[in-house]
């Protein structure tokens, strides 16, 4: 259940501004930081902001989660939202903020150009499990379809990525997917090659993603 009248200082709070790649946000977290407000009254200044601006406030909405594990709400606004709300603010504060939207456009840049590399790796990796596909039916398999989830389910997991969060991951889990996916491609070529069975080549394709992670996610820490 949600509290929206929550302190900001009062828990270690994850990041909560975010760069979508098509709709970066600030939280109503991450304004209170910035004008070292408590998060409630930050919270009834953006509804003050909602209610004289005619702005429906659920299409804002959000929650987060505390250490502990509590669950808050808070708000998620849009630039023109945010540089509406700080127009009263002090100018430290103002430029606080703007500058933080200027890196945070500059990630939504990076997203994008990291994700149109990851599309063309996921294409070659996905060219590589037809041919995978095409060799386990060859051999009598009847379920050989189910590789193409399957794989993915496989790389998603050991890279800890939950289920259906492929569009929000930030740049370096987007690299670290990438990479990942390059490994498959490369155990699927390798094992087609040395005609080795179409199980064993999976088990491959896990075995390398397995190993890599160990790197990949090793950096991350």
């Amino acid at each position: 259940m949600t509290n929206r009248n929550s302190t900001q200082q009062s828990t270690a709070i994850q990041a909560i501004t975010f760069a979508n790649a098509e709709n970066p946000k600030m939280s109503s977290l991450d304004i209170a930081k910035f004008t070292g407000k408590r998060h409630d009254h930050v919270m009834r200044d953006i509804e003050k902001m909602f209610a004289e601006l005619n702005i429906h406030a659920p299409h804002f909405w959000g929650t987060y989660k505390t250490k502990q594990g509590n669950e808050y709400g808070c708000f998620n606004l849009p630039k023109r939202e945010t540089l509406i709300l700080i127009s009263g603010y002090s100018a430290k504060v103002r430029a606080l903020i703007i500058d933080r939207w200027i890196e945070l456009e500059k990630e939504v840049a990076q997203v994008k150009a990291t994700r149109l590399d990851g599309k063309k790796v996921r294409k070659l990796e996905t060219d590589a499990i037809k041919d995978l596909v095409e060799y386990a039916e060859a051999s009598g398999s009847k379920s050989a379809n189910m590789y193409y989830s399957n794989i993915t389910r496989m790389t998603n997991s050991i890279l800890g990525i939950e289920s259906g969060q492929r569009d929000n991951l930030t740049v370096k889990q987007l690299d670290q997917v990438r990479i990942a996916e390059t490994m498959v491609k490369m155990a699927i070529s390798d094992g087609l090659e040395q005609s080795i069975p179409y199980k064993e080549i999976y088990k491959l394709c896990k075995d390398r993603v397995s190993s890599i992670a160990v790197l990949l996610l090793g950096d991350a820490k």
